[in-house]
């Protein structure tokens, strides 16, 4: 049963006040794995690490991405510091939180700095091929502090996979002597490498999506050179972005992120044809654009097994930030059965952020990003919708699970394992430092 009411709950100290609805759902799972599939309740999984959680406290960074390879390990990507460097850091971690010291010089992490030349490296985005190699996309500086998009791609070991353009890596420069990087990578079921992110032009930044052969060379059959701009998307003639993507079983790519109007920013959703063309099936031009607030974003998008697009961000009302999910059917409208309208809102008053969405074995919406405190600071949040776009009241308080560590604790991307089992990756952060954070919920 449906029931919406006005509700004041308490959440670690934060009185919200809004109107919501909450529902028990659940259903059949697919389970796709071949394994009996868990239901998770929002409980920290204390097989991880003893406490459910694993904090890197070696070195300030973050993770931007993580997934779970074939064997239950846990592969995450982001960023470390060290000196007056900053490197690429990809983590594995052992089923029970463990690193894997199979993986990289012993200690579970690999890292790269000067690609490119320079002294930064990052990854933002992490996939894994049905070979087990991973894939890494972000950017790194050259000589002269211009970032290029990159890829990595490493053997299960965490070696350098030579048989990937030169030495285990490709690196993108479209010219203008500006930026090009990567937020987001996935290997679709050809074994073709998608990335989407940005690139300059010579006055300011398009939306990129490149696809490359598993040999690592642009592939020439996406949009007739291997890679795909949008430009003035919302009409402010300014920058453009994407910063995740997914693949559907067709071959169809969607592309979340935002674009400027006149005055502010827009989330966006681009899809496209498996040719690199927008998909004109896809609200008659392939193109979507939801402004609700002073700025709209969007962070992480997935198709659900009905093939309707949903995508995750933020959307600011003021100096207020809400955490957002949208949901729009295959014909690229909003859903009216999700929501009402198609757009779940929440917000604490503070500024809250949506960074991450999957559709579990159930086919629920599972969404993680932070929950606004006063002063800037924030929780960890992870939340499970029903089918109609209510919080699942099976789930945590209310369907939402929050996570306090440090002043500023966030979310920035999840996976399933093979049981269900919720993994999440972001960070915790104190005035001057960050670590890397890694949960799971059963």
């Amino acid at each position: 049963m449906t029931q919406r009411k006005l509700i004041r709950f308490t959440l670690t100290g934060l009185i919200l006040i809004a109107s919501f609805v909450f529902t028990a759902c659940g259903g059949a799972s697919t389970e796709a794995s071949g394994l009996p599939q868990i239901d998770p309740v929002g409980v920290l999984d204390t097989d991880l690490a003893g406490i459910g959680y694993v904090r890197y406290t070696t070195n300030t960074g973050w993770a931007n991405g993580v997934e779970v390879d074939a064997n239950g390990r846990i592969v995450v990507i982001g960023r470390i510091t060290i000196g007056a460097n900053t490197y690429m850091a990809l983590w594995r971690y052992n089923d029970d939180g463990t690193p894997d010291t199979t993986f990289g010089g012993g200690d579970g992490l690999v890292t790269t700095t000067g690609t490119a030349g320079g002294t930064l490296d990052e990854g933002t985005g992490v996939a894994i091929d049905e070979s087990g190699r991973i894939l890494v996309a972000g950017y790194s500086l050259n000589a002269g502090t211009i970032s290029q998009m990159i890829i990595w791609r490493f053997a299960s070991d965490g070696t350098a996979d030579a048989s990937f353009g030169t030495g285990g890596f490709v690196l993108y420069d479209r010219g203008f002597g500006a930026d090009s990087w990567a937020e987001s990578i996935t290997v679709d079921k050809n074994g073709r490498i998608v990335v989407t992110g940005l690139a300059n032009n010579a006055a300011d930044r398009d939306m990129a999506l490149w696809r490359y052969t598993d040999a690592g060379v642009l592939d020439t059959t996406f949009g007739g050179t291997g890679v795909v701009f949008q430009h003035n998307t919302a009409g402010g003639n300014g920058d453009d972005i994407g910063y995740d993507l997914a693949v559907n079983d067709s071959g169809g790519i969607a592309v979340v992120g935002d674009s400027e109007n006149a005055t502010n920013s827009d989330l966006v959703i681009w899809r496209f044809t498996d040719a690199g063309a927008l998909d004109t099936s896809f609200s008659g031009d392939g193109v979507v654009i939801f402004d609700r607030g002073s700025n709209d974003s969007g962070a992480d998008v997935t198709f659900d097994a009905q093939g309707r697009v949903l995508a995750v961000g933020q959307s600011d009302v003021g100096s207020v930030g809400d955490f957002v999910i949208l949901r729009y059917t295959s014909a690229g409208n909003l859903d009216t059965t999700f929501s009402d309208d198609g757009v779940m809102v929440y917000s604490t008053g503070n500024r809250d952020t949506g960074r991450g969405i999957a559709m579990d074995s159930r086919q629920r919406p599972v969404a993680v990003g932070f929950s606004g405190l006063p002063s800037f600071n924030s929780d960890m949040m992870v939340t499970r919708l029903c089918d109609d776009g209510a919080f699942d009241t099976t789930f945590g308080t209310n369907g939402i699970v929050l996570f306090n560590l440090a002043s500023q604790n966030g979310g920035n991307a999840l996976a399933f394992d093979a049981t269900g089992r919720i993994v999440v990756a972001g960070s915790a952060e104190e005035p001057g430092t960050a670590n890397m954070m890694l949960w799971r919920y059963e």
